[in-house]
C-alpha cells in the first residue's frame, strides 16, 4: 500500500498556520462535537459541505496566487512584492496537496470497505 507524504501532523501543523483552512478544521470539529453528544445530525454541516467548503477556500488560494504572480508579472506598482508572491503560491501549493492527501485516503478508506467480506 501506497503511504502518504502528509502526515496528519503535518497536516494538522498546516491547519494550524493557515487561517482559512484552520476554520475549516474548526467547523469539522465542531460538527464531530454535535454527533459525539448526541445531538441531531442536521444542526452541523454535512461531510460534503465540510469538504465542498475546504475545495473552495483551496480554489480561491490558487486564484490569490495566480493574481498575484500575474501582478507581479505585468510590474504593476500597488501589487504584492515577490516574497509575498512566493509565500502565497506555497501556501495555495501545500493546500492542493493537502487535498489530495485527503482524497488519496478516502479512496483507500473505500477500497478497503470494498475488500470486507460480510
Amino acid at each position: 500500500m501506497a503511504t502518504s507524504v502528509l502526515t496528519d501532523e503535518i497536516v494538522r501543523s498546516y491547519l494550524g498556520y493557515s487561517p482559512k483552512l484552520a476554520q475549516v478544521a474548526n467547523e469539522r470539529g465542531a460538527a464531530g462535537a454535535g454527533l459525539a453528544t448526541g445531538l441531531n445530525e442536521a444542526t452541523g454541516p454535512s461531510f460534503g459541505e465540510l469538504l465542498k467548503n475546504a475545495i473552495d477556500q483551496v480554489e480561491a488560494l490558487q486564484q490569490a496566487a495566480d493574481q498575484a504572480a500575474w501582478a507581479v508579472a505585468t510590474g504593476d506598482p500597488a501589487g504584492p512584492n515577490l516574497a509575498q508572491v512566493v509565500q502565497l503560491t506555497e501556501e495555495a501549493a501545500l493546500a492542493v496537496s493537502l487535498v489530495v492527501a485527503v482524497r488519496n485516503r478516502a479512496l483507500e478508506a473505500y477500497q478497503e470497505i470494498m475488500r470486507m467480506q460480510v
